[in-house]
């Protein structure tokens, strides 16, 4: 009897296990893990306040990617202050017709159309930001090139700060 109870509870083992190992399976095949992600950098001359790493990314209202990481960068020789923000765009989440090529060779057909990114509220309670990329045709194209490991996408002041600005 105890030789027949020990067989059931390692077949049940067994079989959980395979389940186990088969959800797995499934969880990997669906997850981001083996999508390639496109990483740009934004460059910015004012406060990222709220940014925090994580962080989405939506392009006219839609969600592509996600901040990745915040940096200070001080030039004491010139007295300024940059921070370079980087985002992973999941190349999925958009679909490109008529054209064909990488992520980031689809991207610089956007920036000479007038693609720019800004920091956007996310929740006036938790003071979480956002960044938000869109189309702006009338703003003029600023590349910091600073950091030449990835492409830069133009940045532009936030509403909050053209209405400071403006002051």
């Amino acid at each position: 009897m105890k030789k027949r109870t020990a067989s059931i509870l390692v077949g049940g083992f067994v079989i959980g296990s395979l389940v186990i190992a088969i959800l797995f399976g499934v969880y990997l095949i669906q997850s981001d893990f083996w999508v390639e992600k496109a990483t740009f950098v934004l460059n910015f001359e004012h406060s990222v306040s709220g940014l925090k790493e994580g962080a989405p990314v939506q392009f006219q209202g839609v969600r592509v990617g996600r901040v990745t990481e915040t940096n200070v960068v001080t030039d004491t020789d010139h007295m300024k202050v940059h921070m370079p923000v980087y985002i992973q765009i999941d190349p999925r989440r958009i679909e490109w017709r008529g054209s064909e090529g990488d992520v980031e060779d689809l991207f610089q057909t956007l920036l000479d159309r007038g693609l720019r990114a800004r920091i956007q509220v996310l929740s006036y309670i938790t003071g979480q930001r956002m960044i938000e990329l869109g189309l702006m045709p009338n703003t003029p194209q600023k590349l910091a090139r600073r950091d030449l490991e990835y492409p830069e996408i133009p940045t532009v002041p936030s509403r909050m700060q053209d209405i400071t600005s403006a002051m």
